[in-house]
């Protein structure tokens, strides 16, 4: 009997690890950027300084054709700041939600991300605060899919430049 438990174990667990990393159905599932991506803080160029620690970026095709994208930032006081937005590359104004630093809650800010995919590696985008462009990003994924760089230009003209490895899970 435990030979076949073994077996069924054996036989079982691949298809458990394999869907769990099926992407889910609807969303772009062809999109570069999916999955886990980790700030390579040396390879950045900041205009102003980076009050992380480290930053992780998810990107998961989500149902109805939406992207959902995450960022949890570990600050130097060992907290966790969470950026959460659903998106489609349509230009279209979605909500950011925004860890409440006395809460810890989700909660929904005053900005706005929009996002146009230019090509299968390539999205342009605006960020918005209460209708107000604060600033514009292009997001590039490597034609080998393991690197992502965002360059972000401010309203003041200031560019900063995010490089993110992608992670292993």
């Amino acid at each position: 009997m435990k030979l076949l438990s073994s077996f069924a174990c054996a036989a079982v667990l691949p298809m458990v690890a394999f869907t769990l990393r099926a992407p889910p159905v609807g969303g772009d599932s062809s999109d570069p950027a999916l999955g886990l991506w980790q700030l390579s803080e040396a390879k950045c160029r900041f205009s102003s300084s980076l009050s992380a620690v480290s930053i992780l970026r998810s990107f998961q095709a989500t149902n109805g054709g939406l992207t959902h994208i995450s960022e949890t930032r570990v600050v130097p006081d060992g907290r966790r700041l969470r950026i959460e937005y659903d998106v489609r590359y349509d230009s279209s104004e979605y909500p950011i939600f925004i860890t409440n630093r006395e809460t810890g809650v989700l909660e929904k800010s005053e900005d706005t991300v929009s996002l146009r995919r230019v090509d299968p590696h390539t999205v342009t985008g605006e960020f918005r605060r209460r209708g107000k462009k604060t600033s514009e990003f292009t997001r590039v994924v490597s034609q080998d899919g393991q690197s992502l760089s965002i360059t972000i230009i401010g309203s003041d003209f200031n560019t900063t430049l995010l490089i993110y490895e992608r992670a292993t899970t």
